[in-house]
Formats: C-alpha cells, structure tokens, sequence
C-alpha cells in the first residue's frame, strides 16, 4: 500500500523579505545620499529574489514582496537624486540671493 506524502508548502524567498525591508528604509533615507545606495540594494535583491522564485518551480513565493522591494528602492533612487539635485540648487541659489540682498542693502544704506 502506498503511503501517501502531504506537499511542502511554499516558503518565502529571504531575498524578496530583505528586499522589501531594504525598500521600506530607503524611503526615509532618500533625502540623504545613502537613500540612493539603499534603493539600488533593495532593487538589486528584488530582481534575484524574483529570479530565484520563478526558477523554483513553486517551491518559493514571495514575488509581490520582491516586486514591493523593486518599486520602492526604484522610488528611493529617484527621491534621493531629485534631493540632492534640490539641494545642490538651493546652495547655489542662496548664495545669489545672499548677493543680492547684500547689494540691496548697501543701496539702501547710501
């Protein structure tokens, strides 16, 4: 008599975990530079997370949780440069509006 053997359940791929993780706290990080690193970590891990979940032949899940990393750390990325970008403007802006307040002032002054 053949015995019979339940199926394993599918477990979640770690990558996809980290790489959802890794998204979450790049968001916050991304008005810094390390907010860019971060996102490219996380996007990273999700493209393997994913490769490793549609190569198990449905050993593993978690393909929304490594979609989630990919967005996210893609979102990071772009927040990050468009911060820096924002404050690189705003430095050399302040210091042109410095200038002119100066050379208001001194106008003013006479």
């Amino acid at each position: 008599m053949a015995s019979y053997v339940a199926p394993q359940a599918a477990k979640t791929n770690v990558m996809a975990i980290v790489s959802l993780v890794v998204g979450i706290i790049s968001l916050p990080l991304a008005c810094v530079f390390v907010g860019i690193v971060t996102g490219i970590v996380a996007a990273v891990l999700g493209f393997i997370g994913r490769g490793q979940i549609n190569s198990s032949a449905g050993a593993q899940k978690g393909g929304g949780l490594a979609i989630a990393g990919i967005i996210l750390g893609i979102l990071a990325v772009i927040l990050g440069i468009v911060a820096v970008l924002v404050g690189g403007l705003s430095i050399l802006a302040g210091g042109a509006i410095n200038e002119a307040f100066s050379a208001t002032a001194t106008a003013l002054a006479k």
